[in-house]
């Protein structure tokens, strides 16, 4: 623990940062240190155009405690190439590489900060060939290397197509992964191996890395996953693989994908799910019946910025009212323009609670907050609104009834022909008996 006591040693690493570059090549001024509590050392040396890292300064590691939290930031600088960095004695340690130009991290490089819990490598220039096993790897230790203690590692808006299958071969404690707007594309062996390695994985950020598909292997060893963002990715339908972690997923996000239709095949498995965001997927057209069966301990479901879903089934919750665990729901800015009264328990996910219980159709102006009065004039129909599904069905549509009325018509007339042969009387004859000379 960082303690007030060892102000002076403070005092003296300030006059050094302030009067002196030593431990990095900075062009600006120096860093700062601050001391948020006694348990928090910041040492800040964001936006000083530093291009390189050589030592820390020495008065870094001057404190007597060393349970104390050390967090670094060098966010925004020049930094191309991340080298060994030297020994910080803290127990946990927090370093931000965010905002620079990296495309190289030497290996061993983090070997000396073995409690190094979070690392942000965010927004530089790193290929999957730069992220390689060997930069994370610990002290060298009768004949091996050891691991570190890295909990979170972000990579997101990178370079990154594909991971090395062992990245991750020495971080066994990571918990929260973000690889989000990288152009990975397609999920390949290598970085599913990657992937399904890290089991302890709890938080998993995917987010806009123009996939479509997850193998099922992907999952398959992360028994501990409770977080995963798809949003912003090509996926016509919710990956069947989730059903892989359903016992541990809580929160999943899916917002900004391509898909038509939520169904009852959307959310198989996923029971435990606490919390779904699917929004702003402006293909979105329909929720089927049963879509969120599955889902027995939703108690958070946004369905929210879909402008074109027009249709949500009266029995979408089918099978799970009986036992409601929903308390907020939000269908805000889509194009629904009604809602069946059996969807939800309205009375169980009520705002404001004075309007708590009371009908939906009971609802007056003095009820409802002020509107703006001024409505935009009502689309016209026209042709270009019809889809192809919607001709399909007019052709069969007509094709039945016409079908139907020549069937109708065969009919009749076999049945004005059978009476006429069968069941028609034939005339009555009559004939004079006087002037017939057949009776003579």
């Amino acid at each position: 623990m960082f303690h007030l006591r060892d102000l002076y040693a403070v005092l003296i690493l300030a006059g050094v940062l302030v009067n002196a570059t030593a431990g990095t090549n900075v062009r600006n001024e120096a860093c700062d240190l601050s001391v948020q509590d006694v348990n928090n050392l910041t040492l800040n040396c964001s936006r000083r155009n530093i291009e390189t890292i050589s030592h820390w300064p020495d008065e870094l590691n001057k404190a007597d405690d060393k349970d104390g939290h050390v967090l670094i930031t060098f966010f925004n600088n020049s930094i191309t190439n991340i080298t060994i960095l030297d020994t910080i004695r803290a127990s946990r340690i927090a370093i931000s590489f965010k905002s620079n130009r990296i495309n190289e991290i030497q290996d061993n490089a983090f070997r000396n900060v073995h409690n190094l819990v979070y690392l942000d490598l965010s927004n530089n220039r790193l290929s999957g060939d730069v992220l390689r096993s060997e930069i994370f790897q610990g002290q060298y230790n009768n004949g091996e290397h050891s691991s570190i203690a890295l909990e979170t590692l972000n990579l997101g808006y990178n370079r990154i197509h594909s991971l090395d299958r062992y990245l991750f071969h020495f971080t066994p404690n990571l918990t929260r992964l973000y690889l989000n707007n990288n152009p990975i594309e397609i999920l390949d062996h290598v970085t599913v191996m990657a992937l399904s390695s890290a089991t302890k994985l709890e938080v998993l950020d995917l987010s806009k890395t123009d996939i479509d598909t997850i193998p099922l292997d992907t999952f398959r060893g992360l028994l501990n996953l409770r977080q995963i963002d798809l949003s912003g990715n090509k996926f016509l339908t919710v990956p069947e693989s989730l059903s892989l972690v359903g016992s541990t997923l809580k929160y999943l996000t899916f917002n900004n994908n391509p898909i038509v239709e939520l169904n009852d095949d959307s959310f198989i498995g996923l029971s435990n799910l606490l919390e779904l965001e699917v929004g702003e997927n402006d293909n979105l057209e329909e929720v089927k019946r049963s879509t969120f069966t599955p889902l027995k301990s939703l108690r958070v479901l946004h369905l929210c910025h879909n402008r074109n879903l027009r249709y949500i089934s009266h029995n979408a919750f089918r099978l799970i009212k009986d036992k409601w665990t929903l308390k907020e729901v939000y269908l805000d800015e889509n194009n629904l323009s009604e809602l069946p009264t059996d969807l939800l328990q309205w009375n169980s996910c009520a705002a404001p609670m004075r309007l708590s219980g009371t009908y939906i159709t009971n609802f007056t102006a003095p009820l409802c907050p002020s509107f703006d009065t001024t409505f935009a004039q009502k689309n016209r129909f026209s042709l270009k609104d019809l889809k192809p599904k919607h001709v399909l069905w007019s052709i069969l549509g007509v094709a039945t009834v016409v079908g139907i009325g020549m069937l109708c018509g065969i009919l009749v007339n076999f049945i004005k022909e059978l009476y006429k042969k069968n069941l028609r009387s034939e005339p009555i004859r009559y004939i004079n008996i006087v002037n017939d000379s057949s009776y003579a």
